[in-house]
């Protein structure tokens, strides 16, 4: 072994029976995430919204906005799997219509 890099310590040091509960102190922490939602509203008509039922943009041809812009509002939980999935429906709509034009 290179003589500056250190052996690393046994698992068993780090264990909780080697660690003095009075030591430690819990800490909570607070944290805030914020997603822009509403920017991009999806809908049939391209006087009131910006994108069609597939998130592509009304105005500019082959935009799609796979984001959380399309959402109308923001719910209490994590909308990260809804953006997945709506990003991922998207591509599969985009991908069939490139197989049908080829």
């Amino acid at each position: 072994m290179h003589p500056e890099i250190q052996e690393p310590e046994p698992v068993a040091r780090y264990s909780p029976q080697f660690f003095n509960a009075d030591e430690f102190r819990t800490v909570e922490i607070l944290a805030a995430m914020i997603i822009p939602t509403d920017d991009a509203r999806m809908g049939d008509d391209p006087q009131k919204s910006v994108l069609d039922g597939w998130n592509r943009c009304h105005d500019i041809k082959n935009l799609l906005v796979v984001d959380a812009a399309a959402f109308v509002s923001h719910p209490e939980k994590s909308i990260t799997l809804t953006i997945m999935a709506l990003a991922m429906r998207a591509s599969e709509h985009l991908a069939e219509e490139m197989r049908l034009s080829a």
